[in-house]
């Protein structure tokens, strides 16, 4: 039930939910702790940074960056097939930029319903939103959508992290 409600939270947080989710299992990998449920049908997948723990509401990264990137889905499960899988790491690894010169942290990624969204905790949102535009810009098969928010509390962190054994 405690996963249920995290992951009510998280589905608020990125835009609301009419089902709540069912099927989760949680477990801590390497540094990363792993989400996995069902959203509207859809399997949701979300890894939390472990190493960013000691981090959570850390004054310097007030800023939430999220930067989206959508995909095909695949069925039965409606995760990335093996083409959209390569592009999304090629993306993850091109948002590494977002973390040079401590700029930000990537905290969260998100996969669920045709879309992937990297999560950024930020000490400058406006300078992590132009980071997103020349990596676009130099990697033209990316459509990121960036939204950004205020988030001093890193509450959608907590959320994840709250459940983190």
């Amino acid at each position: 039930m405690k996963n249920q409600i995290m992951l009510a939270a998280i589905l608020f947080t990125l835009g609301g939910c009419a089902s709540q989710p069912s099927g989760e299992k949680a477990n801590l990998q390497g540094n990363w702790f792993d989400v996995e449920g069902t959203t509207k049908g859809h399997v949701l997948r979300a890894k939390l940074n472990g190493d960013l723990r000691d981090k959570i509401g850390d004054a310097h990264y007030p800023y939430q960056v999220t930067v989206s990137e959508s995909f095909t889905p695949v069925p039965p499960d409606g995760l990335p097939g093996k083409e959209d899988q390569a592009k999304l790491d090629k993306a993850k690894e091109a948002l590494k930029a977002l973390e040079q010169d401590k700029q930000g942290y990537l905290a969260i990624v998100i996969t669920t319903g045709g879309m992937k969204q990297f999560i950024f905790y930020s000490a400058d949102a406006v300078r992590a939103a132009q980071t997103v535009g020349e990596i676009q810009k130099a990697n033209p098969e990316f459509e990121f959508q960036v939204a950004m928010e205020p988030d001093k509390n890193w509450s959608l962190y907590r959320a994840l992290a709250a459940n983190a054994k």
